[in-house]
């Protein structure tokens, strides 16, 4: 009944009208007539708005403009087509027809209202790392970046796809040369501005790849190897070169990129040459860009200590303060100490790739708890809230009838994670041994209802290669699985060298409570070379011994760190673990885990999403250039890297291999173990009755599906703009 009544309220928020009866299967299938009127949201004729029309193929079978009635009129065959009518502002309105019969249509061109605005809700509080991927991947400030950031080289679209934003560059070439390096040239689109009218060129985007690629960055904590793939990266990144061969600035409005031989084949090959443009004059003022023909650098004083104060200054850095970025909307403020972002549409903004613009002029993102979020949508302290996966929270939602709904697959899972660099969760017999000691099935249930299901390897419901060849209800036959036996787990321990007690003498589970393990030769020394060990080790009966410790991280007022320490703590005491909880906040946690912080635990609850372009090669990678923000488990295993790695060189195109690839990298992780993967589930959104439009998915988050989304002319103007 619910999915009726949310159906039937689409269409009205659609404002569709459609005046054809469909035939059945035995209609003609040749030529019709489709008769379109496009509208404003007054009900005026939009005259010379740009009409487009797609075949279910994404062919464009017409392009045409509106005459002054606001009407259009085309001969189609019967199919299935994508429509949208664009006006001269470049506000636009998309819909999907299924056309078999002669068919009249109006559509609804909305713009921006003034004084509109939305309150988004989250559970992943914003942690103000607003500007590159370089330093965190929250998944609100992802969300964040999106909106205040635009006019990528590549475009992700509805259908979870991507393309080359041709609103934004013209592919001028894509060549491999002779040595297998393949040369990607993009002319930039005249026109396109930052926030302040500041044009965009080629500089920009030549820009953001030396800076997010530099030594200087890395100097001050960023994950550099985002852009490992071009040619010349390993001598520029060391600062054995101050230029970066495979970056050309071929002219003001044109650059290239050239990757190299040995990132290539990669199934997502178009992603490596994704780029965002960045202000040069707000990130590193008094510098340029420059190429005397061996590559693009960087000129004046770009200086590690520069990019402290220009990115990472808590008040003003543009990492957590973009003033000047190219997205839908712009940052009006940021609260760090409510997490607190207000957003205000972007008036130079031109659309994203299918040229929509926003609807809504202010929108605010503040941190909820699956526990509020119902309630603060009710009581209007919400208009949308997003990511809820607590099954009481759902239920509740569900219940209320003034509530819309959008439900979707996870594209991630929840997890435990390891420090698997030190201690004794470096070693993989011991992280087996907690896997073993965890009801899985129970926790589950328990966390997520009927709203989730456990996975059993590095991978989310909502991924398309976990629906190809079934694997959503097979995964567990293609992987190893821990189910709880505690028989297991003490023998996985006793082979991990954990057969002493706190004297040294053999363990005895009748009557000591603590294992220990007795270090020597290798790990004896790399022991006593690790700095601020989170496990210390002590001396007893002439033997360095390492007591087998658990140190869970315990978010406060987290109902998944509640559960872990009602349901797997109790069981690694029985084994013969001595644990402890250490309760901190949701930053701080994070900051341990990134290794941003010096860490304290060894075990960590969390869930995390995966992006359309599935590739966690660097996320095993051995070498310390990797460790932190990249491979945030600390394990440095060749094995997984490998597989990962075979998993990326597959040719595009060849889905068949890439999923065998896919299949051994799950079994690898699994028996490696670098964290439990825990559960993946159904997301669920719920807004407002005010709000209409708002349609997000696995792959489109709702920094995407806001901007098609707008909210009741009364609701823009009750309230003043924040």
């Amino acid at each position: 009944m619910m999915k009726k009544m949310l159906a039937l309220l689409l269409a009205m928020m659609l404002t569709l009208s459609c005046t054809a009866v469909f035939a059945d299967e035995s209609a003609d299938k040749g030529t019709l007539s489709l008769t379109l009127t496009v509208n404003d949201q007054s009900g005026n004729p939009v005259s010379g708005a740009k009409v487009t029309v797609k075949d279910e193929q994404g062919k464009e079978t017409l392009s045409t403009t509106a005459d002054d009635s606001g009407m259009v009129r085309a001969a189609l065959k019967a199919g299935t087509y994508v429509l949208r009518a664009t006006d001269a502002d470049n506000y636009s309105v998309k819909e999907t027809i299924s056309l078999t019969e002669d068919t009249a249509l109006t559509m609804t061109v909305r713009t921006l209202t003034p004084g509109s605005k939305v309150t988004v809700g989250t559970v992943s509080r914003p942690t103000g790392y607003f500007a590159t991927e370089l330093f965190s991947n929250n998944t609100s400030d992802i969300d964040v970046r999106a909106l205040l950031h635009g006019y990528s080289t590549v475009a992700f679209t509805e259908d979870a796809s991507y393309q080359v934003d041709d609103s934004v560059v013209t592919l001028v070439t894509a060549a491999q040369d002779d040595l297998g390096n393949k040369m990607y040239q993009f002319r930039v689109k005249e026109g396109l501005c930052y926030n302040d009218g500041t044009p965009i060129t080629a500089k920009d985007y030549v820009f953001s790849v030396l800076m997010q690629a530099s030594k200087q960055m890395q100097d001050i904590g960023g994950t550099t190897a985002i852009y490992w793939q071009v040619l010349g990266y390993d001598e520029y990144n060391s600062g054995e070169r101050n230029y970066l061969s495979g970056l050309r600035l071929l002219d003001d409005m044109t650059f290239s990129i050239n990757l190299r031989t040995d990132a290539l084949p990669y199934y997502y090959e178009l992603m490596l040459v994704n780029v965002t443009p960045y202000p040069i004059s707000e990130i590193a003022p008094g510098c340029d860009v420059k190429d005397d023909g061996r590559g693009a650098y960087l000129t004046g004083d770009f200086t590690a200590e520069l990019l402290q104060k220009t990115m990472l200054d808590p008040e003003t850095g543009y990492s957590s303060h973009p003033k000047v970025t190219s997205g839908p909307y712009q940052l009006e403020s940021y609260d760090a100490a409510t997490g607190t972002v207000v957003m205000k549409a972007n008036p130079y903004y031109q659309g994203n790739y299918a040229g929509q613009r926003p609807l809504i002029e202010t929108v605010t993102l503040q941190e909820t708890t699956n526990d509020q979020a119902i309630a603060q949508l009710e009581d209007g302290t919400l208009d949308i809230v997003n990511k809820l996966t607590d099954s009481t929270a759902i239920d509740a939602g569900l219940a209320d009838e003034q509530l819309q709904s959008s439900s979707y697959l996870r594209t991630g899972l929840g997890f435990l994670s390891f420090a698997c660099e030190q201690g004794p969760t470096s070693q993989v017999e011991v992280r087996q041994a907690v896997d073993y000691c965890l009801d899985q099935e129970t926790f589950v249930t328990e966390f997520t209802g009927t709203y989730g299901q456990p996975v059993y390897s590095w991978y989310g419901l909502g991924q398309w290669m976990v629906t190809v060849g079934n694997y959503l209800n097979t995964m567990k036959t293609q992987v190893a699985t821990y189910p709880l036996n505690l028989t297991r787990a003490a023998k996985l321990l006793e082979k991990a060298g954990y057969i002493y007690n706190e004297k040294g003498e053999r363990y005895d589970a009748k009557k000591d409570t603590v294992r220990y393990r007795a270090l020597e030769g290798t790990a004896l020394t790399e022991y006593e070379n690790t700095t601020d060990p989170v496990v210390k080790a002590i001396t007893a009966g002439g033997k360095t011994l390492l007591p087998l410790q658990i140190r869970f991280a315990k978010v406060t007022n987290n109902r998944m760190c509640q559960l872990v320490e009602d349901l797997l703590l109790p069981n690694l005491q029985e084994v013969g673990f001595d644990v402890s909880v250490e309760e901190m906040s949701y930053s701080d946690m994070l900051a341990q885990y990134y290794r941003d912080d010096t860490r304290t635990c060894n075990l960590y609850a969390l869930a995390t999403n995966f992006t359309y372009v599935y590739d966690p090669t660097n996320t095993w990678r051995p070498g310390e250039a990797y460790q932190g923000h990249v491979n945030n488990t600390g394990l440095e295993s060749n094995d997984l890297y490998v597989v990962a790695r075979a998993l990326r060189n597959t040719e595009p195109g060849d889905t068949a291999t890439y999923m065998k690839r896919w299949v051994t990298l799950m079994n690898a992780f699994s028996t490696r173990l670098p964290a439990i993967p825990l559960y993946s589930n159904t997301y669920y959104d719920f807004c407002s009755g005010s709000v209409h439009g708002y349609e997000p998915s696995s792959n489109w988050s709702w920094s995407a599906a806001i901007l098609y989304t707008y909210v009741d002319d009364a609701a823009a103007t009750a309230t003043d703009v924040p």
